[in-house]
């Protein structure tokens, strides 16, 4: 990856999982892990070989609102405590119509709705459009197959 000054370029490059677990756990320290890259997170690891933690202590029950939808897809994350989480990868997730019920979990979605078999319908857009200008666009930019349907 390059930073450039009005962006960032990033080369593909053949993917090799080191099999070492991720530990991704929210701070408020300024070189802690954002809490809003948590989720996303969590919806990569589940692609990912390993035994994965996740926490998020800054924000109690921010995994109440993304667990059920993973769970909808196929994931099968335990949950240790209102803050905390770990699942096992890899995963082979199902698409499934899930809700983004925020952000972060519209987010978290995306990432699994473009990596699980079958059709992903993400619900909640208004979610995801107030911090991703023209997301579907952008994607399909990157070879996503996505198509955004207004009811």
């Amino acid at each position: 990856m390059d930073a450039e000054p009005d962006g960032l370029t990033v080369r593909a490059q053949e993917a090799v999982p080191t099999g070492r677990p991720l530990r991704a756990i929210a701070s408020l320290s300024p070189a802690g892990l954002d809490a809003d890259f948590e989720p996303p997170l969590m919806a990569l690891a589940l692609g990912l070989p390993g035994t994965h933690l996740f926490a998020d202590a800054i924000n109690p029950g921010r995994h109440g609102n993304l667990l059920p939808q993973l769970t909808r897809l196929g994931a099968e994350i335990e949950e240790i405590s209102p803050t905390e989480c770990c699942l096992t990868g890899p995963q082979q997730l199902t698409g499934a119509g899930v809700e983004a019920t925020d952000i972060r979990t519209g987010s978290a979605l995306m990432v699994v709705g473009l990596t699980a078999r079958g059709i992903t319908t993400i619900g909640g857009l208004d979610q995801l459009r107030r911090g991703h200008a023209d997301l579907s666009g952008k994607l399909r930019a990157l070879g996503a197959d996505i198509c955004e349907v207004t009811p």
